[in-house]
């Protein structure tokens, strides 16, 4: 795909996430930042920002200096729904790895994307272990063993920090003991994640 050629792609999305994931932003850095490899970088900023703004007030606001939009993201949605521990709806607004399926993008802001796409699968991770104790706790176990399983690696997650790692198999040792796990080494992540029965 030409650079920042294709606007009802996924150049034009990855805009409108990065500005509503990481509020206004100048236009030189932003410009920058989507066309790196552009003679006229800031041309082909104004150039998507104009056909954006046909699609409705709020999609996108700009002046000559600075870029934003109104609109609000299932990813800003889950990362508040995090922050205010509404594990539930955490999971039930996750639908998958953030902006996944697009075509590549330039290389700061592919960073962006994947580093996004993990900080967003960790809270899911997170919000599953969490339902995992509290079901747990309330005596229902295999409800709880189900959540230990789905925070193994969320969709888009990178491996599980060792801490999680720990976490979840304790939860798994002890709401599904017949399975009888060994305890793999901290350091062997994969013995960790990759186990069939957890």
């Amino acid at each position: 795909m030409a650079d920042g050629s294709d606007f009802s792609g996924s150049k034009s999305l990855v805009l409108l996430a990065y500005l509503a994931l990481e509020g206004a932003q100048d236009r030189g850095p932003l410009a920058r930042l989507f066309w790196p490899t552009s003679g006229d970088p800031r041309n082909r900023l104004s150039t998507t920002l104009s056909r954006l703004r046909g699609l409705g007030a709020g999609v996108v606001e700009a002046d000559a200096r600075h870029v934003a939009t109104m609109l609000v993201t299932d990813a800003q949605l889950l990362l508040d729904a995090a922050e205010s521990g509404r594990h539930r709806v955490v999971v039930e607004r996750y639908e998958g790895a953030f902006l996944a399926g697009l075509d590549a993008q330039p290389e700061e802001l592919d960073a962006w994307v994947w580093s996004t796409r993990e900080y967003l699968a960790d809270h899911v991770r997170a919000s599953c272990l969490a339902l995992a104790e509290r079901a747990a706790a309330a005596g229902r176990f295999a409800e709880g063993a189900s959540w230990a399983r789905d925070a193994r690696l969320p969709d888009g997650a990178a491996p599980a920090a060792p801490h999680d790692l720990v976490r979840i198999h304790t939860l798994l040792s002890a709401l599904q003991p017949d399975l009888g796990l060994p305890v793999p080494e901290l350091g062997d992540r994969a013995a960790w994640t990759m186990d069939s029965r957890l």
